[in-house]
This record gives structure tokens, C-alpha cells and sequence, in this order.
């Protein structure tokens, strides 16, 4: 879902550099990239919880705080970089709404 959010922010960002609006085309390609890195971010917090399902219970207990630890940071991480490009991108298109 991220990454469709990411794709359309691209698209703007692509329609706004060639409607002569330099400033609102940066502003759109930065909050698709942050999107992008949510994605990413959102993968890899994925993969932490199919490791946490496969691990075996004795390798499982030595390493296992660090993991949830490094797990919640990333998915804490996502959510920052997906509402801090929201929240960038609305302000845009708020801001090209609002224009004549």
C-alpha cells in the first residue's frame, strides 16, 4: 500500500516539474522518497517477523530482546518516514489547491 502512495506522490512530483513549479516538484519527490524508505523500512520489518517465527527456541532466547528491540525501532521508524510524507504531501497539494 505504501508503495502505491509512493508511486502517485512520484507521479505528481513528475506533473508538478512540468507545470513549471519547481518548488511544489521538490517538496512532492521528497515526501515519495521518505514513502519509499517507509516501504522499504515496512519489508524489512516483514522479514524480522518471519525470522521471529523461525527461530528455534534455545538460539531464540539469547537473541531474541535485541531483535524485538531492533524490530520495533524499524517499524517505529516506517511509521514516522509514512506520516512525516503525508503529512508533507497534503500541505502540497493543499497549497496547489488553494492557487489560482
Amino acid at each position: 500500500m505504501l508503495f502505491l502512495v509512493a508511486s502517485f506522490q512520484m507521479g505528481v512530483a513528475r506533473f508538478l516539474a512540468h507545470d513549471s513549479d519547481p518548488l511544489g516538484a521538490s517538496s512532492a519527490f521528497q515526501a515519495a522518497l521518505a514513502m519509499l524508505t517507509a516501504t522499504l523500512f515496512s519489508v524489512l520489518d516483514g522479514a524480522f517477523d518471519f525470522l521471529f517465527t523461525s527461530m528455534q527456541a534455545g538460539v531464540a532466547s539469547a537473541v531474541l530482546p535485541v531483535l524485538y528491540l531492533l524490530s520495533w525501532a524499524v517499524n517505529l521508524l516506517c511509521v514516522v518516514l509514512a506520516l512525516g510524507s503525508m503529512e508533507t504531501f497534503l500541505r502540497l497539494l493543499q497549497r496547489s489547491a488553494s492557487q489560482p
